[in-house]
């Protein structure tokens, strides 16, 4: 499973380091688009929020080698934690949880629970859409590429962070980190 979800950064990583950022963002699509066929044949199914971020990936891999344009790819960044900032500013301010709506076939929480995981995520792709452009604008192409690398180990370790709401708030037919016990399909 995590292969599925983070093997094709780290193909574009290792891409990215044997030849270059183009050929690197060529496949980082294609391994992207191998992962949802992955993805599909383990799991029996692809959620659709990987359909939406998978396609978005592929879609702009595929626009940055074509035109050689690196920013579109790096751009992308930006505007995938902007959107997400904005999606989950909007979910708090309507107090409807889009996370719930994303992942609430995977963890059985308490409201207070997801509507936490809502703030801190807000922050963090605040933070991150707004480090992105900062280092886009100032840096190097190849200090993007190791910025990108730092942004994944904090991203990880934010995520695997974020399970001690799952387990402070799972609700009693949850299992010990507040994942469901049967994942629905």
């Amino acid at each position: 499973m995590f292969i599925i979800e983070f093997g094709p950064v780290g193909v574009f990583f290792l891409t990215f380091y044997l030849a270059d950022f183009l050929i690197a963002s060529l496949a980082l699509g294609t391994a992207t688009f191998v992962a949802l066929i992955a993805s599909k044949l383990v799991n029996k199914r692809v959620p659709w929020f990987a359909i939406f971020s998978g396609s978005v990936t592929i879609l702009s891999a595929l626009v940055t080698f074509l035109f050689t344009a690196p920013w579109i790819l790096i751009i992308k960044d930006s505007v995938y934690y902007f959107l997400f900032a904005f999606m989950l500013g909007f979910s708090l301010w309507k107090r409807r949880s889009v996370l719930k709506t994303f992942f609430g076939h995977v963890f059985l929480i308490e409201e207070k629970g997801w509507r936490m995981l809502e703030k801190r995520w807000f922050v963090f792709f605040l933070f991150a859409g707004f480090s992105n452009e900062l280092v886009r604008m100032f840096l190097t192409l190849d200090q993007w590429v190791l910025y990108k690398q730092l942004v994944l180990v904090v991203f990880l370790s934010f995520g695997l962070y974020q399970f001690r709401v799952s387990v402070k708030y799972r609700r009693p037919e949850a299992d010990k980190w507040g994942l469901r016990k049967s994942i629905s399909k």
